[in-house]
């Protein structure tokens, strides 16, 4: 089963950058077999946002710009969400972390 967080994450890139204003938008659904692992995430969605807006804000463009900086980025968003669930509900069966939207402008 997914469940896809509803709000988009959306980063300015404009204090690392003597250039123009530079924008990321991700949108971030979970994987999972687990049904009261879908349901941890969505009880603790604040928890993961606020965890996930920090994490997101700590890239760079230029990492957000490749595919490897991508796919870093897709790893250590599952092993965030997965701690935050393991703390808070003792569950973290999430099993993958999509971008089902990666905008970079």
């Amino acid at each position: 089963m997914y469940y896809a967080i509803p709000e988009p994450f959306t980063i300015n890139f404009l204090n690392q950058s003597n250039q123009k204003a530079r924008y990321l938008q991700i949108k971030v659904s979970l994987k999972s077999t687990d049904a009261d692992a879908i349901d941890g995430a969505e009880q603790n969605l604040p928890m993961i946002q606020d965890a996930l807006l920090d994490l997101f804000s700590e890239q760079t463009y230029e990492q957000a710009d490749s595919v490897e900086g991508r796919q870093a980025l897709q790893k250590t968003t599952l092993e965030t969400i997965k701690n935050i669930l393991k703390e808070e509900t003792d569950n973290d069966a999430i099993d993958a972390v999509y971008f089902t939207s990666f905008i970079l402008q």
